[in-house]
């Protein structure tokens, strides 16, 4: 049973088509994706915008840039906040249940400043294309905006969501070149629940689709299964039923192999066991 599962689908749509919209969907559905997180929209308004089956939370326009944030229809959004829209680096936070889920784009001409990056909450999820390259996140060199961000990202106590033999995120027609601008901070509360995946290159845009899922506060219940209350056992009973099975006579410790048998293969034996047995579920809590 898990009481709170969060899948993210990040991705720099470069425009945003209907055509487009339809194939987001389509992904997002067949990945159970319950928020989208969207760079590049292009968009200026609302209706450019709308994925069937998913809520427009909040949006950023933009004819050239542009964020947009979803939620599936039926998702308790409990807040919102937003970048102004003439930040240099563009950002969207939301809030469902505990965690703050931001969205980020910095375009490749501008500067990263800390003060224009969002907030950042206990128990966040920040996924975006930061446009900035660092070894940490597969780069060969790092430059100055990406070792602002990893600054950042350590004063805010985050966790980079990479692993060296993770999938690269962006092709560079003109270089020929597999790159990794997009990326995914969490908050090192979450890192050990957390898991990143990129998925095939989406048409029409250079960047492939990210699918970032987390299960926050997770309880797995095992199957039931029987076995042995011992803390119900009648002792008593457990010592007479086994001297009854003991032998009658002493055998010499070196003469002992092969002719005295485990005490649980013989009562095993027995009708009735001097213990019930019950069933037992284990509950573990992660998060």
């Amino acid at each position: 049973m898990t009481s709170s599962n969060i899948s993210i689908l990040q991705l720099n749509a470069e425009g945003l088509t209907r055509t487009k919209r339809d194939l987001i969907r389509h992904l997002a559905n067949r990945n159970n994706i319950s928020v989208i997180l969207l760079q590049e929209t292009h968009a200026t308004a609302e209706e450019n915008l709308n994925i069937e089956g998913y809520n427009t939370i909040t949006f950023i326009p933009n004819k050239h840039n542009g964020l947009a944030t979803y939620a599936r229809e039926g998702t308790h959004v409990t807040s919102t906040q937003k970048s102004q829209e003439d930040n240099c680096i563009q950002w969207i936070r939301v809030t469902i249940g505990d965690v703050s889920i931001i969205n980020i784009y910095k375009p490749p001409p501008e500067t990263v400043t800390i003060r224009e990056l969002s907030p950042v909450a206990s128990t966040t999820i920040t996924c975006g294309d930061f446009n900035s390259r660092n070894t940490l996140w597969g780069y060969p060199g790092s430059n100055a905006d990406g070792e602002m961000i990893a600054h950042w990202a350590e004063a805010s106590d985050l966790y980079l969501l990479y692993d060296a033999t993770d999938d690269k995120s962006f092709f560079s027609g003109r270089h020929k070149t597999w790159t990794n601008p997009d990326i995914c901070f969490v908050s090192n509360s979450l890192a050990s629940s957390c898991k990143r995946s990129v998925l095939d290159k989406f048409p029409r845009s250079r960047h492939c689709p990210i699918i970032v899922s987390t299960e926050v506060g997770m309880k797995i219940n095992s199957l039931g299964k029987k076995r042995w209350d011992f803390r119900k056992a009648d002792w008593n009973k457990f010592t007479i039923l086994t001297d009854s099975l003991s032998p009658s006579s002493q055998i010499p410790y070196n003469q002992h192999q092969g002719r005295i048998r485990p005490s649980h293969q013989c009562l095993a034996q027995l009708p009735r066991p001097p213990y019930p047995r019950v069933d037992v579920t284990a509950t573990f809590s992660l998060g």
